[in-house]
């Protein structure tokens, strides 16, 4: 969900936007640009807040060039440096992109995992990934008295692929380091990258497992 500023050149001289379409029935990674228009006289359909130098920050309708629907950007800038992403709305929903195909008892582990990246809670994101992961392992009965030996029973059943066993296991350590360690460190030891890691990795994992057969299974 995270946005960016790209400059456009003379004569324009605005902003674009790009990252992920908040709009639930696309969410593709877009560039978002400014809308034309002739409302008022203008040619863009834009509200600069101030104006002043050496601070210029401009809210703009912009579209999505792939569902085509709109949004409200924000960006600015001081004097000739390049343009800032500051906001844009709707923010969307973090969680309402999973497919009908995921178990509803994993689905929402991994929802309120979805949820607790959205707000940067970085290490509850982590944990709420391992618990998808867990209660997938026994919805698929994988043998083993704890989630390692679990995992591996997956991949010996074919279940998951090796690249996929593997990913497993980190988030496995990282949810259980954040589970069983000193609660005052979470935020120093589980980052930011791990909880993008966690959110990743169970996006494949749930596609290879759940989505996949599901879709195969459907007449052509």
């Amino acid at each position: 969900m995270d946005f960016t500023a790209v400059a456009l050149p003379p004569p324009q001289g605005l902003f674009s936007l790009r990252g992920t379409c908040p709009h639930a029935d696309c969410r593709s990674d877009a560039t978002f640009t400014i809308v034309p228009t002739n409302v008022g006289g203008s040619q863009l359909a834009i509200h600069m807040v101030e104006s002043q130098s050496p601070v210029q920050t401009i809210w703009a309708i912009m579209q999505c060039p792939g569902c085509l629907h709109l949004i409200l950007g924000c960006a600015s800038r001081s004097g000739p440096s390049p343009w800032k992403y500051l906001r844009h709305y709707p923010l969307g929903e973090p969680d309402d992109f999973l497919s009908p195909h995921v178990p509803e008892e994993i689905a929402h582990d991994l929802k309120q995992g979805l949820r607790c990246r959205w707000v940067k809670a970085f290490g509850a994101t982590v944990l709420m990934c391992r618990r998808a992961l867990q209660v997938s392992c026994d919805m698929e009965r994988a043998e083993g008295n704890d989630l390692f030996r679990q995992i591996d029973d997956l991949a010996s059943k074919q279940r998951i692929t090796d690249p996929l066993r593997k990913l497993a296991h980190r988030i496995r350590l990282l949810g259980k380091q954040g589970a069983h360690g000193d609660y005052s460190d979470i935020d120093a030891t589980i980052t930011e990258k791990d909880a993008d890691d966690a959110i990743l990795f169970m996006g494949h994992y749930v596609e290879h497992v759940y989505v996949l057969p599901k879709q195969l299974e459907e007449p052509a």
